[in-house]
């Protein structure tokens, strides 16, 4: 019986000891495969952080490159437009120019004398001498080139100049007319020039320009008007505050009621 327990006792003494073993072989085994996932994990995770920051570095390179490109087709389409709208003035004062004997006639005599001082051939009325069919389409013919930049200047600005266009070639009819008939009516009378000017400025201010007691020699006023018109609508192009859609949708109003006028210029309508 006692030779039975030792036994035991040996038996329990031997399986605990590999027991020790077994426990210590399972822990070293464990931190052995811990420590190779872990490396094995750092080595991944820096093959995908480089791999991200090759990436990041790309995008970086590529949107860098395509903001300058960007940069320089603004830049470009800017400068097309600045060229566009220096031509457009360009012709708003060869309209001026060649329209000026035009708007001396009315400015200085009043309706009453219109006939008296061309038939008598005054010295005021010198200054029409030369108008006629062919001086008025040759000066509007004469900006026909601005219609080129019309897509870089906006569909309002080209319609505000096509309106300033319009009326001095209307009030240069006006004189062709009176000339062949002896007779110059009022020029704040005619429907044409109301409609016109009525396309690019508030009815307030035609109202205020056409309505008044001195009328008849505020051509003049109401050219600079026109002009002014232009001028503020450059100023929000080129300041940014004009959009392109904003150009459009406020053109488009304008274009339905330029519409309604007459398709052939004034000049051309004289002509016939």
């Amino acid at each position: 019986m006692d030779q039975i327990s030792v036994s035991i006792k040996q038996i329990l003494i031997v399986l605990g000891g590999w027991t020790v073993i077994l426990c210590a072989s399972f822990t070293w085994a464990g931190k052995l495969i811990l420590e190779r996932l872990a490396s094995s994990w750092r080595r991944s995770e820096q093959s995908a952080l480089e791999a991200v920051k090759h990436a990041l570095s790309s995008e970086r390179v590529f949107l860098e490159s395509a903001i300058r490109g960007a940069q320089q087709g603004l830049d470009s389409i800017q400068d097309r437009r600045m060229a566009a709208i220096e031509k457009l003035w360009n012709g708003v004062l060869s309209l001026r120019a060649n329209f000026s004997p035009v708007i001396f006639f009315y400015q200085i005599l009043l309706p009453t004398e219109y006939d008296a001082q061309y038939k008598a051939g005054q010295t005021l009325a010198a200054s029409i001498k030369d108008v006629n069919d062919q001086t008025t389409i040759s000066a509007i013919k004469g900006v026909d080139s601005v219609e080129q930049e019309r897509p870089y200047l906006g569909e309002t600005l080209w319609l505000k100049f096509f309106v300033y266009r319009a009326f001095l070639g209307r009030i240069a009819h006006l004189i062709t007319e009176g000339k062949r008939s002896g007779h110059f009516i009022d020029w704040t009378s005619d429907k044409g020039v109301r409609q016109i000017v009525s396309r690019a400025l508030s009815s307030s201010r035609v109202q205020a320009i056409l309505d008044g007691p001195r009328a008849s020699l505020e051509i003049r006023r109401l050219s600079d008007e026109l002009e002014w018109s232009i001028l503020e609508e450059i100023s929000l192009i080129l300041s940014g505050k004009r959009s392109a859609a904003e150009s459009f949708e406020n053109a488009r109003g304008l274009f339905e009621q330029v519409a309604k006028l007459s398709p052939r210029p004034s000049g051309e309508e004289a002509q016939r």
